[in-house]
């Protein structure tokens, strides 16, 4: 576009060719400004977005793995801890195992409903979060340095 406003201000044009050049130029320029002014908001809303999600994503990990004592362990959710039985085969003590129970009762010790390992949820969180972070990091990768997509990275995809 700039190209060919450059070559037809260099050619002889009339009064009403000349204001239509300069209203195009104004408007070029106008554009140019809104979208670094777009991508720098865009860059600011990925920013918080990458923070406030790694909050959500990090904060129930460090307090699940910092608890050392059972959270409601008779309401109907809860962080439990349950014994494990022994192995005589492999001869290993009886042990300690951290759950989040989902309709347990702690009268029966926890013989009915659903326990969930607490490494399973921590490793879940944890999978997804980073799964997340590389989808984001390959999309920002295909996109040009204001926002609008690569195209030679498209190229390369096909």
């Amino acid at each position: 576009m700039k190209k060919k406003i450059n070559e037809l201000s260099e050619s002889t044009v009339d009064e009403g060719q000349l204001e239509t050049l300069k209203s195009t130029k104004d408007e070029l320029a106008e554009s140019e400004i809104a979208i670094a002014d777009y991508t720098s908001r865009d860059k600011s809303y990925e920013m918080y977005r990458f923070i406030c999600l790694s909050i959500i994503a990090i904060a129930p990990i460090i307090a699940i793995a910092l608890s050392d004592v059972e959270i409601t362990p008779t309401a109907p959710i809860g962080l439990i801890t349950k014994l494990t039985g022994s192995n005589t085969q492999n001869n290993t003590r009886p042990g300690i195992e951290w759950m989040i129970n989902i309709g347990g009762v702690q009268n029966d010790h926890y013989s009915a409903g659903i326990q969930v390992p607490v490494n399973v949820f921590i490793f879940g969180i944890g999978g997804a979060y980073l799964r997340y972070l590389y989808k984001t990091a390959t999309e920002i990768r295909g996109r040009g340095p204001q926002g609008r997509e690569d195209k030679s990275l498209t190229e390369q995809k096909k």
